[in-house]
């Protein structure tokens, strides 16, 4: 693991690697062309770079600031294939792009920890591959699902809100308010930048969060869909089944015979 400056308005050559590659913007501006596509860079963007993948990246007049991880691809694979069987967003994926999101600042702060903790540790595979799954579950989180790309400011600033659970059951009116804009204008941004409308992304969110509350809770059923906005007790049966292709009470069942 590096930490790696790319200085002011210098690129770095266009490459490919015979590993796997985790990289962390942490500061400065640019762009990233990986497989003849070009994107902006910003602290807080996250890739997950497999060998084949072919990129380069250019700094801005302040340069770039990250942190690069760079390991055998078979380890990725083997947690993956263990723990995510039906989850191909990582390294497993045959996508045309890697997997990428721009962190929250809450989850920015957890993989610095991540790479902090790495960087302490004794190098062995034991904590890599600790590193690795401890990233798989926060990437997991409802926000990672949802890429935003270059959407503006204010967009992110209102989807990150919406996982407070108080502002996702109260549902659009919270995310139009924090958006500051009106109703279509958001959901016109929203479908632009990541292919949901706000409904799509808000019963998302409600389901995913569910499914922690009836891990993590002994409420009940009906308790637990009430306080995550869902009225009809139908509508968030059928809504969870589509999910997680199981029922809520099974999904409990399945989650209590695997911890306890």
């Amino acid at each position: 693991m590096i930490h790696y400056q790319v200085s002011p308005n210098r690129r770095v050559l266009l490459h490919t690697h015979e590993y796997a590659e985790i990289a962390l913007i942490e500061s400065g501006k640019g762009i990233h062309t990986i497989n003849d596509d070009t994107s902006t860079l910003k602290p807080g963007d996250i890739f997950l770079i497999r060998p084949s993948d072919c990129h380069t990246m250019g700094a801005s007049k302040h340069g770039i600031g990250l942190t690069n991880l760079a390991f055998p691809l078979s380890h990725a694979v083997n947690l993956e294939n263990r723990y995510l069987p039906d989850d191909l967003r990582y390294f497993r994926s045959d996508e045309k792009l890697p997997w990428s999101t721009h962190l929250d600042d809450e989850s920015y702060v957890q993989v610095e920890n991540l790479f902090r903790n790495l960087a302490n540790a004794v190098p062995e595979q034991f904590e890599l591959e600790r590193f690795l799954m401890n990233l798989f579950a926060l990437l997991k989180k409802p926000l990672s699902a949802l890429p935003l790309g270059h959407a503006p400011d204010w967009l992110h600033h209102a989807c990150v809100q919406m996982h407070q659970p108080a502002h996702l059951a109260e549902g659009i009116p919270a995310l139009v308010r924090f958006a500051g804009r009106s109703l279509a204008h958001t959901a016109r941004e929203l479908r632009k930048y990541s292919g949901t409308t706000p409904t799509e992304f808000i019963n998302r969110l409600r389901i995913e969060h569910a499914a922690q509350l009836l891990c993590t809770t002994d409420k009940s059923i009906l308790e637990i869909a009430l306080d995550c906005g869902f009225e009809n007790q139908g509508h968030f049966h059928r809504r969870f089944k589509d999910r997680f292709e199981t029922t809520p009470l099974k999904y409990r069942k399945k989650s209590h015979s695997i911890f306890f």
